[in-house]
């Protein structure tokens, strides 16, 4: 019932609605010059301000074909933003790159009907997160502007040929632990009926997204919250194992570290034979530092809540978060970031402090919206898998699942602290923790 809804065009439409009425923006279609284009299928959009005019322009490169990079979504920075030497700045160019099946009934110069599941809706936000962070980030030097991190560009020639002669093609302009905050903050809102229904619209009849239909999409992101926020906490855990202080392999190799990371921090081992580190791409483009993605987690839903919940069309909040947290890129502290966007009280209850110099973020707010989609969830909504596991699919397993992410949480605070090069780059000392719940001996699991 939702599929007339959820297609390209209309969804375009809702963003450009939305960044309007949030921040001042527009999204205008603009056509390809000469020999502008390098495939079918690629669509051009100028991101307009009401305050400053024309910021930058947007190549969006979404559908699949032959010889592309395989990648659910990914954005590239083709030109960063700064100041001029001569005054005025230098407008940036984006390319946001996605492999979409296309339909019959979509021609390469007419996307607007193609279809989006609901993983594609969502990642399309994900990526318009980043894409609006650097639109938006006004910086002096260009190293320090925007989100984009070069290092996505490894598969590009060019930047394999740079990476040798400098380190700049590993570093990230935003800081590590943000980067990825303003995507998963922009992902809220295919959680939320209120801007569903904006984002959403039929694609014959323009008529936005029954209310009651919109509450059962946002309600999707709730089907197995806990057992998926555990997911993502065991692959910040591998991550940080494969890339600390013992090799893998005086581990026993790369499967047998995931294994046994999965028996003690998972709910599911990965079928014999198998080997789910070849397909986890975020190894090589976020070595160390897939971590970020469980940062963003707690960050985007404390902003959400302290801007957007109430509201999550109010042009105040979005001018707030645009100005104070988008607009500087990295040329501001994180925690500075933060407090900035948060308000100092409000800072101080979503981000712990410890010493020199070192914080980390409460997952409290995060954990509070798992709860909500715990108490939403079925019994017969849980994955066959569990059942097959032996996991009784019922709300106390989701629960349980809520506990091992808070140990895992904790757990990667430890390998941080405890490998010497995260301990110098982020200043940890003295980790403290304050989980929700009362940890059992699984804590143990890593020391």
């Amino acid at each position: 019932a939702a599929a007339p809804y959820l297609v390209l065009g209309s969804v375009l439409g809702g963003l450009s609605e939305l960044l309007q009425r949030l921040m001042g923006l527009q999204l205008k279609r603009r056509q390809l010059g000469p020999g502008e284009g390098w495939g079918a299928g690629l669509l051009k959009y100028e991101v307009v301000c009401s305050r400053l005019g024309l910021l930058g322009t947007l190549y969006l490169d979404l559908v699949a074909r032959p010889g592309k990079v395989p990648s659910s979504g990914m954005l590239y920075p083709v030109k960063c933003g700064r100041e001029l030497p001569g005054g005025g700045y230098q407008q940036p160019v984006l390319c946001l790159v996605g492999n979409l099946a296309s339909s019959n009934s979509s021609s390469s110069s007419d996307l607007s009907g193609l279809p989006l599941s609901w993983r594609e809706f969502k990642t399309l936000l994900h990526e318009m997160g980043h894409a609006t962070h650097s639109m938006v980030s006004r910086t002096k030097y260009q190293h320090v502007w925007g989100t984009s991190a070069v290092k996505m560009l490894w598969c590009l020639p060019a930047c394999q040929v740079l990476s040798r002669c400098c380190g700049a093609c590993l570093r990230v302009r935003c800081s590590q632990d943000i980067v990825e905050v303003p995507s998963h903050l922009w992902e809220h809102f295919a959680t939320d009926s209120r801007s569903l229904a904006l984002l959403a619209r039929h694609a014959d009849t323009r008529q936005p997204l029954p209310p009651q239909l919109a509450r059962q999409l946002a309600g999707l992101s709730s089907a197995t919250p806990a057992l998926e926020l555990q997911q993502q906490a065991l692959l910040s855990l591998v991550d940080l194992v494969y890339h600390g202080p013992q090799l893998p392999s005086e581990a026993g190799g790369t499967s047998s570290v995931w294994s046994s990371l999965a028996s003690k921090q998972g709910s599911f081992l990965p079928p014999p034979g198998t080997c789910p580190q070849a397909r986890f791409s975020h190894l090589t483009i976020y070595g160390a530092s897939y971590y970020s993605y469980l940062y963003a987690r707690c960050l985007s839903e404390a902003l959400w809540e302290t801007h957007l919940a109430a509201d999550p069309l109010d042009a105040t909040a979005g001018h707030n978060i645009r100005q104070l947290l988008l607009e500087p890129g990295g040329a501001l502290e994180p925690l500075d970031l933060l407090t900035a966007a948060l308000g100092g009280l409000a800072c101080r209850e979503h981000v712990l402090h410890q010493r020199h110099k070192g914080w980390c973020p409460n997952p409290q707010s995060l954990l509070r919206s798992v709860e909500k989609g715990v108490a939403l969830v079925k019994p017969d909504s849980m994955s066959s898998a569990a059942g097959a596991s032996g996991l009784q699919p019922t709300k106390a397993t989701a629960m349980l699942a809520v506990q091992w992410c808070v140990v895992a949480l904790k757990t990667n605070i430890q390998l941080l602290h405890s490998s010497s090069y995260k301990a110098a780059m982020f200043g940890l000392s003295n980790i403290t923790w304050l989980p929700a719940f009362a940890p059992d001996d699984s804590a143990r699991a890593i020391s």
